[in-house]
């Protein structure tokens, strides 16, 4: 899934710039459309990216999963029961699912990349809106900005939401372990 997101990312930038120059040849109004489309692509797909790798950077193995930020608040297991995260969180595909892997890493290191995803998504969520600044200065196509921005966010937010229900999962084995462990003493 990774190297396919990058290249789609390439991809599109490489759509994008080809319709941006061939619409300052050719301003015609689908041209324009086609522009709009792959600079609001490039811009989501290159945006997780850069998000993703400058919070690698700057966070690895920085994040403490026991911070209060990241238990779960007295709502959210209800709510994540009446979405049935359950039944569909494995059926959505993962950027790289080497760091929840529990052969290679202990569940304290998996909780703590729930974390580092859950910031990540959380900062994207936000950047999504972004292309909405694009519309106040620019006018025109406030409905194509505001739909993908949504249709972004909700992407990042379903994201959110599975390291969250998981981190609650695996806390609870994590306690349970120490316990154990510590009445064997």
């Amino acid at each position: 899934m990774k190297t396919f997101i990058k290249v789609l990312a390439c991809v599109s930038l490489v759509f994008f710039i080809f319709f941006l120059f061939f619409f300052i040849n050719n301003p015609f109004a689908f041209i324009l459309d086609f522009t709009v489309i792959f600079g609001l692509l490039t811009y989501n797909l290159w945006m997780r990216l850069i998000v993703a790798a400058i919070i690698n950077k700057v966070l690895k193995d920085r994040i403490d999963y026991r911070h209060s930020h990241f238990y779960l608040k007295h709502f959210e297991m209800r709510l994540y029961k009446f979405l049935k995260v359950k039944k569909w969180k494995d059926k959505i595909p993962k950027y790289d699912e080497e760091y929840f892997d529990i052969r290679q890493h202990s569940w304290e290191e998996i909780s703590q990349a729930t974390c580092h995803s859950e910031i990540i998504h959380k900062i994207c969520f936000v950047l999504s809106f972004l292309p909405l600044i694009f519309v106040a200065v620019y006018g025109g196509y406030l409905r194509t900005c505001l739909f993908v921005s949504i249709l972004a966010a909700l992407c990042d937010l379903v994201y959110i939401i599975i390291q969250r229900y998981n981190r609650a999962r695996i806390m609870r084995i994590i306690y349970l372990r120490k316990k154990r462990a510590s009445a064997q003493k």
